[in-house]
């Protein structure tokens, strides 16, 4: 990107993450958003901040559970891809963790609060691209319980993005099988560019699937 297009980067919104002091005894953590982002970048958003926490937390105990953990509840959400959205919902698909106290929009107004930034820029006829900040003694589990708490906020605010999350999910886990590892700087724009273009094929095929069967069916009249 060019200096005249840096210029012209609009600031979409920005995330703040605090956790509890005793997060770890009550799973309580509050998401502020000071702006709302569009719904159309919501699973956008959250590969990102996916994959940029894989990143920077490394290959380790930490960055492998989050991982595990999202690939274990993706796995059946993309298995009911093509059955109603309320079957998914039926079946607790939409909890990414049941421990989890969320607040949403409230400051916790606690001492020693710890707090993780996410900030989502826009340029020009481009995708947004994101922003982190952490703090220098924080936890690693805090951080990648952070992107549990993001995903968590999207699909509460928009079910649809449950499926779309959890695509992404596998999408980048094939990636970072068979492409390159989380690790690997250049996988935190990789793995999501990866995933992005395989939901659009899985869904530009099974459309095109759709409309044969509904003009098989229509001659068959």
């Amino acid at each position: 990107m060019g200096v005249l297009g840096r210029l012209f980067v609009k600031k979409l919104t920005t995330f703040s993450f605090e956790f509890d002091p005793s997060f770890e005894q009550n799973s309580t953590v509050s998401i502020i958003e000071d702006l709302p982002l569009p719904e159309e970048y919501h699973a956008w958003v959250w590969s990102l901040y996916y994959a940029k926490t894989l990143y920077i937390l490394g290959n380790g105990h930490v960055s492998n559970g989050l991982k595990e953990h999202l690939e274990q509840w993706a796995e059946p959400v993309v298995a009911g891809l093509v059955f109603p959205l309320q079957q998914v919902e039926e079946a607790s698909f939409l909890v990414l963790d049941r421990e989890m106290q969320l607040m949403v929009g409230t400051s916790l107004s606690k001492t020693n609060v710890e707090a993780y930034v996410l900030k989502v820029f826009k340029p020009p006829n481009d995708l947004p691209h994101i922003q982190t900040y952490q703090p220098l003694k924080g936890y690693q589990n805090r951080s990648a319980y952070s992107v549990m708490v993001l995903g968590q906020y999207f699909i509460n605010k928009g079910k649809n993005c449950a499926r779309e999350i959890a695509f992404d999910v596998l999408s980048m886990r094939k990636y970072y099988k068979e492409i390159k590892p989380f690790a690997e700087l250049n996988s935190t724009i990789e793995a999501p560019v990866f995933a992005l273009k395989e939901y659009k094929s899985f869904f530009d095929e099974l459309n095109a699937k759709l409309d044969g069967l509904e003009k098989q069916s229509r001659e068959g009249r």
